[in-house]
């Protein structure tokens, strides 16, 4: 009996036993009534929990800005290797990326040489992420649910009542988000919290002041967008899509403090609770497609979307050869590397690594030095 016969047949017990043909299984259940009563045939659901994203704020992490609030003047640590360094390089995407130029033009040379490039071995500043969080995060809850409400009508004399929709299909209201994240040696999970709201708090003070840019346009510096994706059992192919804008409002570090001498370690850190103020939320909207990829984009010019002419080619990166796509067996070797771009026509999540980076693992292979070690 060949494979064909094989399904043929199992299918035929399938179907005498009341289940349906298990070759067609989800259609029969859209199709018809299952009036015998029998259990469906079609497995439970099974997606994955996916992917969380948090982008970079763009708070003004400057030295001479930070010099107004001493308790973040850790932060000016220039050390490469250092985590203070690497959260002010997640905070301030403009010194990180070397742009404070010309917005402050009573800076020295020297001055902006040594105090305003942000460098460091931990962040990659091409990335539109904070992968810290992404990679840390053990559950986040509070997403409201799609409520239609209602309009009903008084009471007539024989009660008589009857009530309508009437609302608003679109969730533009604020709710709070609460993130449980695991912390991780050095306790960077509380340093980035704490830092990003005392700089909140700071500027709502003028002890600070946000970058001239962000003033001029009257736009909040402290917001990170968070995109929820919602994967296939593979992890391969986007099946539901969620985001908000949300600032942190919460920092447990009083919890660190706590002293208990009956535990050998302290373990009042070993999680991170943080609660999200955020406004607004989208599910499953199209246009957070194309929104993702925009700020990963924008992050990294080389993932710029294919020719409005041709939507289903390469990427701008994979046409010049500076990044190459994965295979699914090459994923593993290139894992903590990677842009993702999420395609528009199959919803594919593909991920996208540096050229270099991509043929460094195979040399490093046989070499045995560290792929991607700090320059």
């Amino acid at each position: 009996m060949n494979i064909t016969e094989t399904r043929n047949a199992i299918g035929h017990v399938f179907q005498k036993g009341g289940l349906g043909d298990n070759r067609i299984a989800m259609q029969n259940l859209f199709y018809g009534i299952n009036h015998q009563g029998f259990g469906n045939a079609v497995p439970a659901n099974t997606d994955h929990y996916g992917y969380t994203f948090f982008t970079k704020p763009c708070l003004n992490l400057s030295y001479h800005n930070v010099l107004n609030e001493r308790c973040l003047s850790p932060l000016l640590n220039a050390d490469q290797y250092s985590v203070p360094n690497a959260i002010r390089a997640y905070l301030d995407v403009v010194s990180n990326r070397g742009q404070f130029a010309a917005e402050v033009g009573n800076v020295s040379a020297s001055e902006l040489s040594r105090f305003d490039k942000v460098v460091s071995s931990f962040v990659d500043p091409a990335s539109a992420f904070i992968p810290l969080l992404g990679n840390t995060l053990t559950t986040l809850s509070g997403w409201p649910d799609m409520i239609a409400d209602t309009f009903s009508t008084t009471e007539g004399s024989a009660r008589e009542s009857m009530s309508i929709v009437d609302g608003h299909p679109k969730i533009y209201n604020f709710f709070d988000l609460t993130g449980n994240f695991q912390n991780v040696q050095s306790d960077p999970i509380t340093l980035l919290f704490y830092s990003w709201i005392l700089y909140i708090l700071s500027i709502r003070q003028n002890v600070m002041v946000p970058w001239p840019s962000m003033i001029a346009t009257n736009s909040r510096d402290y917001d990170t967008r968070i995109f929820r994706l919602v994967m296939d059992p593979t992890r391969t192919y986007v099946k539901k899509i969620a985001s908000t804008i949300a600032f942190p409002t919460t920092c447990s570090i009083g919890a660190g403090f706590n002293y208990n001498r009956n535990v050998p370690v302290e373990e009042e850190n070993r999680d991170v609770a943080v609660q999200f103020r955020a406004h607004g939320a989208e599910y499953n909207d199209p246009v957070t497609i194309l929104e993702f990829n925009r700020i990963v984009a924008a992050a990294n010019p080389n993932m710029q979307p294919a020719e409005v002419s041709n939507p289903n080619g390469p990427r701008l990166g994979v046409r010049n050869g500076v990044l190459s796509k994965p295979n699914k067996s090459q994923k593993s070797y290139v894992n903590y590397r990677g842009y993702p771009y999420i395609n528009p026509e199959t919803l594919e999540l593909e991920w996208y690594v540096n050229t270099v980076d991509f043929n460094g693992y195979q040399t490093a292979q046989y070499k045995g030095d560290i792929p991607w070690q700090a320059k």
